[in-house]
């Protein structure tokens, strides 16, 4: 039994396709390999996508019971991916929010007259702001973790049940 290069495509590289090409990116336009350019919600919605076409496979083994049991195992992982892009993209969204609120604040404290950009902006506003990305950043890490598990989870399964027959 080995891994076909067909399954390898269609159920990992196609499906993380849209992670690597987000990073790509981010890291051209930054000139550098950055942390921050392995987008969590870029990864989270392709490792769905992943978990999904392998749910797919799993349905087609003989063995009812396996077949019911590897699918089932691969939804809720997708479930977990999708809840995972939700959250990311919502702390995304007021991180954005924030530091649009943050920036106004600058040019109209700057546009008065204001020298010290230390003074701009409420603490309260960059606290948030900081606490956003810190758990964005977070949310990164676990993802990354749990995309090598349901990887290895993945390429074991097709290894042990064929799934692309």
């Amino acid at each position: 039994m080995r891994i076909t290069v067909a399954w390898v495509l269609k159920n990992l590289l196609l499906p993380l396709l849209p992670f690597g090409l987000g990073a790509l990116i981010r890291i051209l336009s930054a000139l550098s390999i950055d942390r921050s350019a392995f987008d969590p919600a870029d990864l989270s919605f392709s490792l769905a996508i992943l978990c999904l076409l392998v749910s797919v496979s799993a349905r087609k083994l003989q063995d009812p019971h396996t077949s019911s049991s590897i699918s089932s195992m691969f939804i809720m992982f997708g479930c977990l991916f999708l809840t995972l892009f939700a959250i990311t993209t919502l702390w995304k969204f007021d991180a954005d929010a924030t530091s649009a609120g943050m920036l106004e604040d600058a040019r109209r404290y700057i546009s008065s007259g204001g020298t010290s950009i230390a003074a701009v902006g409420d603490v309260v506003t960059r606290t948030q702001f900081v606490s956003t990305l810190q758990r964005i950043d977070a949310v990164r890490q676990i993802t990354f973790i749990v995309a090598g598990f349901v990887i290895f989870l993945a390429i074991v399964c097709e290894y042990r049940y064929k799934l692309e027959d």
